[in-house]
């Protein structure tokens, strides 16, 4: 007899117990990952919102310098030095939003460049890049609280103290109500709109002579600031529908996963029951013989 303070064992009890167990925490995960789709799609319409409401700031300085820019970007004579700001985003479970941009550049050559990380994971990312002699520094915002205006000309600041002749932004932007996908933005330095191709371009407008050299230093550090401050909002709401992208695969695989397991349990119990059966019976039919051998 089996003592009572001890519990019958069966055969196959562990391997029961193990895939019971990982069934459970599968389940556990799709419950988590479920939520935070939920909490990633509750955020999303007030990320793209707000992507549009700062996009104002921007968009109405940037009709008046593309021109320009489009000119000296088609001189391929002329040789120029280019700075690169490169927005990525802090936070989790959105890795691919950050992965597209990096492969990307991978791919370029950079010549002439001076590149500026937006955001602590793409400094990361880019330790091991076979262009990061070129990171000249990297702004890191705050990510609890969220970005004002003060802390991009903060950024924007130390960007015009770099030497440059264009500026390019790279940023992720939601195109569609489910598509995302890579943009730039080319912006011209101070020195560019300074020079005679920029004086010819702004001809147009009324400057006085005393203050033209003002106006011009204040319109680049507005347009590089309100264009820092419109790329993040963007790259944010192209995070929350990646996180819940993400996440709402993470849920399916669970599922699918759970289902495999269940699967797996119930199969291995079976087994189980069949092979005590198999174990019961043979004892009976031994029983049996012993007792027509007695006789």
């Amino acid at each position: 007899m089996v003592p009572q303070t001890q519990k019958r064992t069966y055969p196959g009890g562990a391997q029961l117990k193990i895939l019971k167990r990982r069934a459970g925490t599968v389940k556990q995960i799709g419950k988590i990952t479920g939520t935070m789709k939920v909490v990633a799609s509750s955020k999303l319409p007030g990320a793209v919102a707000k992507a549009g409401r700062v996009s104002t700031f921007f968009e109405s300085l940037d009709v008046t310098t593309i021109e320009l820019v489009n000119k000296l970007r088609e001189d391929e004579d002329t040789e120029r030095n280019l700075l690169t700001v490169i927005i990525y985003t802090d936070k989790g479970l959105c890795g691919s939003t950050n992965n597209q941009i990096s492969r990307m550049l991978e791919k370029q050559e950079l010549k002439n460049q001076k590149i500026v990380l937006w955001g602590e994971k793409g400094a990361s990312a880019w330790e091991k890049s076979k262009h990061a002699a070129k990171v000249v520094f990297s702004a890191h915002p705050a990510l609890k609280t969220p970005l004002t205006f003060s802390e991009a000309s903060g950024v924007a600041g130390e960007i015009l103290n770099e030497q440059y002749d264009l500026l390019r932004i790279i940023y992720n932007k939601m195109v569609g109500p489910a598509t995302a996908e890579i943009q730039e933005i080319w912006l011209p330095a101070r020195s560019t709109l300074d020079s005679d191709a920029g004086r010819n371009f702004l001809a147009t407008y009324e400057l006085e002579a005393v203050a033209a050299d003002e106006l011009l230093t204040s319109w680049n550090e507005y347009q590089l600031s309100a264009a820092l401050n419109y790329c993040h909002f963007q790259n944010l709401a192209v995070e929350f529908f990646a996180r819940r992208n993400s996440m709402e695969n993470a849920s399916k695989n669970a599922e699918e996963v759970g289902k495999k397991l269940n699967l797996l349990y119930n199969k291995a119990r079976q087994a189980a029951i069949t092979t005590e059966l198999g174990e019961i019976v043979s004892g009976a039919a031994a029983v049996d013989e012993m007792l027509k051998a007695k006789k």
